[in-house]
């Protein structure tokens, strides 16, 4: 183990200082010579003092020689790098000619290429511009004739299911798509010079498509209303055959009421009580034949009714009456019975005047709900126009024939003011 150095010791010889690094400064070490010279300078003065002297020359220049040595080889290495350094920057600056002209080729290829760019979108756009570019009002007309094509393929199927509203009202919502001024509103004899115009072609097919609209398929879908009408009342009118007779047979009032409704569908089989229409009558003739061949069995049943009756006064009122209640004149009817007993006083004349009673009550109610029908079917937004006044006329009539015929308060002003409702 070393003996540890005294303090004073340590204070005599303080540790050596740590070699500084280098900071960038150079140091230039002295020549050989310039030592020699100052040695021979030395010696020239005295002998003891020089021999001394040299001695501690010769020791302090070996430590310079040394630390100089260090120093130097550092610098050497930083001076070293600093001129690698300086040396690569020069390269990188100067260029060759050879390599001049890549870089300018280079160049001029990226010019070029941007050039080439902005000529081809140029060119696109140009296209697009004037060649592939629709006007916004023929893409707006063009989109209108599409939406009615398909609009058209839509009634043609509810008009082969049998559903003519649903194909009113595509109908009518077709019209309303072609009426833009881009197709001069679908009207023929269109100004071609319109500047709100998209094209005079468009426009005729536009007036095309109307006319269809308005021509063959509204005709197609009024016919198709009426057919539905028709099979509807014509299914009512033979259920009501099955109860002419039998254990479910009508009584004597509803017998009365049914033959009226009868009697309005041979009239009209699309609207009962809207009155005859010659029309309709030939166009549904072979229903109106089916019917016919039934109203037999109404008249039979009667027949057989009225001469199960004994009493004879009591026969004669119910004939009498029973042509009054045919023809709805109720109060008339009753009018006609007072007369019968005041003739044959001591006749019972009590079932005569129930089955009048009971008839207008039956007739009333059959024919407010026929009138109520067909005031729906001229409010509803399937219904085509010209049908749709047909049916508030034949709503109108019927609350008319009321508080004409009826005679009874009761019904008349509920019909009157019915009436007044269906204005």
């Amino acid at each position: 183990m070393p003996a540890p150095r005294s303090r004073r010791s340590t204070r005599m010889n303080p540790p050596p200082a740590p070699i500084p690094e280098d900071d960038g400064l150079e140091v230039v070490e002295p020549h050989g010579d310039e030592y020699t010279a100052q040695i021979v300078e030395i010696d020239g003065d005295g002998d003891g003092d020089g021999a001394e002297a040299e001695g501690e020359d010769s020791g302090r220049s070996s430590r310079r020689g040394r630390a100089g040595a260090r120093g130097s080889k550092r610098m050497s290495a930083s001076e070293r790098r600093r001129t690698s350094r300086g040396s690569m920057k020069k390269s990188k600056k100067i260029l060759t000619p050879a390599e001049k002209a890549k870089r300018r080729a280079a160049h001029l290829l990226v010019v070029k290429l941007l050039l080439g760019v902005g000529i081809g979108f140029g060119a696109a756009f140009a296209l697009w511009w004037f060649v592939l570019r629709v006007d916004e009002r023929e893409s707006i007309a063009r989109q209108s004739l599409s939406q009615t094509e398909t609009m058209i393929k839509g009634i043609e199927t509810a008009i082969s299911i049998g559903d003519p509203a649903s194909a009113e009202k595509k109908r009518t919502e077709a019209i309303a798509i072609l009426e833009i001024k881009e197709l001069a509103f679908a009207k023929p004899g269109f100004d071609p010079n319109d500047p709100l115009l998209a094209s005079p072609l468009l426009a005729n097919q536009a007036v095309a498509v109307q006319e269809r609209l308005n021509g063959d398929l509204k005709t197609r879908i009024e016919r198709a209303e009426r057919d539905l009408r028709a099979g509807s009342n014509l299914r009512r009118i033979q259920s009501g055959f099955s109860r002419v007779t039998g254990t479910n047979a009508f009584d004597d009032a509803q017998l009365a009421v049914f033959e009226r409704e009868v009697q309005d569908f041979l009239d009209n089989p699309v609207l009962p009580g809207a009155g005859a229409n010659a029309d309709y009558q030939a166009e549904y003739a072979d229903q109106i034949k089916t019917i016919k061949f039934e109203v037999i069995k109404i008249d039979t049943e009667k027949t057989r009714r009225e001469s199960a009756i004994t009493d004879v006064p009591v026969r004669e009122a119910r004939a009498q009456s029973a042509i009054l209640v045919k023809q709805t004149k109720f109060q008339e009817a009753l009018a006609t019975v007072d007369e019968l007993q005041r003739k044959f006083q001591n006749a019972d004349f009590t079932g005569v005047r129930q089955y009048i009673g009971d008839a207008a009550r039956l007739a009333w109610e059959s024919t407010s709900a026929t009138a109520a029908q067909h005031w729906i079917t001229h409010e509803a937004p399937g219904t085509t126009p010209a049908f749709a006044e047909t049916a508030k006329f034949a709503a109108q009539r019927l609350m008319q024939a009321v508080v004409d015929t009826y005679g009874m308060p009761e019904y008349v002003d509920k019909a009157q003011a019915l009436l007044n409702t269906y204005r």
